[in-house]
């Protein structure tokens, strides 16, 4: 949980500095771990992913690449 924190915390900086964090990925993981909420964290896996795509920062190639990186996350 501590790591868990110090990435949202790293995080939360970023995105006052205006660069790129995953905010929204750390915050699902955060939550679904203290709350127990299992699928929380592929689900702010996925909505930071749709995120990076609104932000441009993500470009999938095709509808199967979307649908692939939103349900399994993309390749760094």
């Amino acid at each position: 949980m501590t790591t868990i924190l110090t990435n949202n915390g790293k995080d939360i900086g970023k995105e006052i500095e205006g660069g790129e964090g995953r905010i929204v990925q750390d915050l699902a993981n955060t939550i679904g771990e203290w709350a127990h909420i299992g699928g929380l964290g592929q689900a702010g896996k996925t909505l930071q992913y749709l995120r990076d795509i609104h932000d441009g920062k993500q470009h999938p190639e095709s509808v199967g690449q979307f649908v692939h990186d939103a349900a399994l996350g993309p390749k760094h």
